[in-house]
């Protein structure tokens, strides 16, 4: 919310991720409890702050958050930290050999869809043992978001290497690597894996390979005293 950042019940580890926009794989340095021990965090700014960021577009606003949580969180947990450039194991989203498969027409809801898709908007959900994401006029780096968090990507950092700059409508449908236990003998075949739909569905490639990136390298942290 514009003004007010909240999380509960949050590791150290994730609000690092949060605040720094990196994958657990970019961290080094962190002591055991920093994934273990978990955190409730209120932070506020004034409301002349407040009402200007609230009048910025999505992006803008998730960014600044993110840079306005750094300061508190190196106070409240003694952070001190450094950037280093280190070769990786990185996945590279790719335009497919047939061409993208985006368009940048607004999606159209469907006939019982009670509560269609704003403009802007990217949602996930379950569907049986498929997962479903559905963007309505989003930025490529909405998905890369979306696709960080899959159970496929194992943590591994992706990098967009598409140089597609426009706001994408699409439904991309996978079977899920952590449902495929849900399906039974009486159910469906399972949907494609996600990376056999990205190409098929969107036209779009993962790839693994190496590339230089940035880490964060922690040289101070402590356990915060209780509130």
């Amino acid at each position: 919310m514009p003004g007010t950042f909240t999380v509960k019940n949050f590791s150290l580890l994730y609000l690092i991720e949060y605040a720094y926009d990196v994958k657990e794989g970019q961290i080094e340095g962190l002591p055991s409890w920093a994934s273990s021990e978990k955190y409730d965090v209120i932070a506020k700014i004034d409301e002349a702050a407040a009402a200007q960021e609230k009048s910025l577009p999505y992006e803008q606003r998730s960014r600044l958050a993110k840079v306005r949580v750094q300061g508190p969180f190196a106070e409240r947990f003694g952070l001190k930290l450094h950037h280093e450039t280190k070769d990786l194991l990185v996945l590279e989203l790719t335009i497919a050999k047939g061409g993208p498969k985006l368009s940048e027409a607004a999606l159209q809801p469907g006939e019982k869809e009670v509560h269609p898709l704003p403009p802007g908007s990217l949602m996930t959900g379950i569907t049986g043992a498929e997962w479903i994401m559905k963007s309505n006029q989003t930025p490529l780096s909405i998905l890369i978001t979306a696709l960080s968090g899959q159970p496929e990507i194992s943590g591994r950092v992706l990098l967009d290497r598409t140089n597609l700059s426009g706001q994408y409508s699409f439904t991309l449908e996978w079977a899920r690597e952590n449902l495929s236990a849900a399906t039974t003998a009486a159910s469906e075949t399972p949907g494609p894996s996600l990376f056999t739909a990205l190409e098929d569905q969107l036209g779009l490639r993962l790839e693994s390979t190496k590339a230089p990136v940035d880490v964060l390298v922690i040289d101070h942290v402590e356990q915060p005293s209780p509130n």
